[in-house]
């Protein structure tokens, strides 16, 4: 899950896209024809009709390095690229889970295009079995792009990302869960941009992949000096880009896997790049907005009093947070109606952690 919630993601700030471009990368390279001819990422190299798998390397600020496991499947025929990230949080699994399936069922020759599949990229997180973070640096890796190549682990692993992935994608899917912790329901994030007709490319993308509910995100307005999410950093570049929730308290649950795969394959056929399903029926939409999280007040134990996905009114409790003892130190309730993106499964709760993640409702955009 991409924890901080929208009000921390509209308060991101990105560098001007001359400092973007100018961002040098002595150490990464990527390759990609216009016909993809050739397509790879690091010293993984796809033909025309094949797929390949390895790992793109780089080196760590001390002697240790990472292997991050990509695949690419080049299609037979001519396409766009589509990129589909799983695991910047390691510990949400099925999302990786669906990839897997995706690399094993995906035939290049029935393709149109390519896809790059980046199967985790917090690779130690999933090791070490850690919520948010990444233990080699103690950072949230989704809040470094576009990563530094000089920088701690969970920034080089992002330059690298952008780099060989991003800067040559036409799409992007990051695919995201709920963590260790969270009790999630499934929601698309949609960036807006302000330019109309990636707007539109991005709200069909985000429609394509399905699940049904979804929260536009505006940043046509936001100054990004700091170092930030990865959709906004694809988006930014032009990348046609959405954030999808699947899976909930680091489960790859069969439901959950076959949400995301099937929403993969609804992707695909939108871009034209197979005519072959699975994938989801489309069904009713909910459109979000104004998404809040809410912290917790003092450290406790907390108790939920609702699961994701409900809805809830202004003044329903939300949950309970009980001292070392058993009595009731806060109760924490909705100030406003809304959605029930997630909220914390398990009871240690520190001061300033997200308790909970609620989305008034809203309408589509650009209607």
């Amino acid at each position: 899950m991409l924890t901080g919630g929208e009000s921390e993601r509209k308060q991101a700030k990105m560098p001007p896209l001359a400092l973007i471009w100018a961002f040098a990368w002595a150490t990464v390279s990527a390759n990609v024809s216009a016909a993809n001819e050739l397509v790879s990422v690091g010293e993984v190299i796809a033909e025309r009709g094949e797929t390949a798998s390895g790992f793109l390397s780089f080196a760590g600020s001390t002697s240790r390095g990472v292997d991050i496991p990509v695949t690419i499947i080049n299609g037979a025929g001519n396409g766009p690229l589509l990129a589909l990230i799983a695991g910047v949080h390691g510990m949400e699994t099925a999302p990786q889970a669906a990839l897997h399936r995706i690399r094993r069922e995906i035939d290049p020759a029935d393709i149109s295009g390519a896809i790059i599949i980046v199967h985790r990229v917090n690779v130690e997180s999933f090791r070490q079995r850690t919520a948010y973070l990444n233990p080699l640096d103690g950072k949230n890796m989704n809040r470094v792009f576009p990563g530094n190549v000089q920088g701690s682990m969970s920034e080089r692993a992002a330059a690298a990302i952008t780099h060989h992935v991003i800067d040559q994608a036409d799409y992007l899917v990051d695919m995201h869960a709920g963590d260790a912790n969270e009790d999630l329901a499934p929601y698309v994030y949609v960036p807006m941009t302000g330019d109309r007709e990636q707007d539109v490319s991005t709200i069909a993308l985000a429609r394509a992949f399905g699940v049904g509910r979804y929260l536009p995100i505006d940043i046509s307005t936001t100054d990004f000096e700091a170092p930030i999410f990865l959709d906004f950093t694809a988006a930014v570049r032009g990348v046609t880009t959405i954030t999808t929730e699947t899976g909930s308290r680091g489960e790859a649950a069969s439901w959950a896997v076959d949400l995301a795969s099937n929403g993969v394959r609804g992707v695909l056929a939108h871009l034209g790049m197979t005519n072959k399903g699975p994938y989801l029926e489309q069904t009713a939409e909910v459109w979000l907005s104004a998404a809040e999280i809410f912290p917790a007040p003092k450290n406790g134990f907390f108790a939920a009093s609702v699961t994701s996905g409900a809805e809830v009114q202004e003044g329903d409790e939300i949950g309970r947070l009980f001292d070392p003892f058993g009595d009731v130190i806060a109760i924490v309730s909705a100030p406003f109606d809304g959605w029930v993106n997630y909220v914390i499964a398990t009871p240690p709760a520190n001061e300033g952690d997200p308790l909970a993640m609620i989305s008034r409702f809203g309408t589509p955009p650009l209607d």
